[in-house]
């Protein structure tokens, strides 16, 4: 069956916050503590880390917590809990190693950026999306490439 075919089952992709990503950003944040406290900087700088770690922590839950399905025909939807659905289209997928970017356009000039890591998109789940983006290539928009 082609992916073209229109009577195809949408790809479901239920995207979670990282654990793999949330350690990451653990590991980071001790990092970060450590190094102030042992530059010449003041002690007092130290106080910044855990504001500015749990801003990206939130930045981080807030982007992963959704449900996307890419139909056969082109069209993406985000599902929100109360079963309704929100048109979006899938600006860009962008693969570094072994971590994924999925650049969706929601409605009303949004862009939201969702992180993804082997523990939340597998490798045949990317190699489908992967599939899905260049055959659907001519329906993105040109728009600058998004950064990782």
């Amino acid at each position: 069956m082609r992916l073209s075919d229109t009577s195809s089952p949408p790809l479901r992709l239920d995207l979670t916050v990282s654990r793999w990503l949330d350690a990451a950003l653990v590991a980071i944040g001790l990092l970060a503590a450590v190094s102030v406290w042992l530059s010449a900087l003041p002690w007092i700088a130290v106080l910044l880390v855990p504001p500015l770690w749990l801003q990206a922590r939130r930045a981080l839950h807030r982007a992963s917590a959704a449900t996307l399905v890419l139909r056969a025909d082109g069209s993406a939807a985000m599902l929100h809990a109360s079963y309704s659905e929100t048109a979006v289209q899938l600006r860009e997928f962008v693969e570094r190693g072994p971590l994924a970017l999925l650049v969706l356009d929601l409605p009303f000039d949004a862009v939201r950026r969702i992180p993804c890591a082997p523990d939340t998109l597998d490798a045949a789940t990317r190699r489908r999306v992967r599939l899905w983006a260049m055959h659907h290539a001519h329906r993105l928009p040109a728009r600058e490439p998004a950064h990782v």
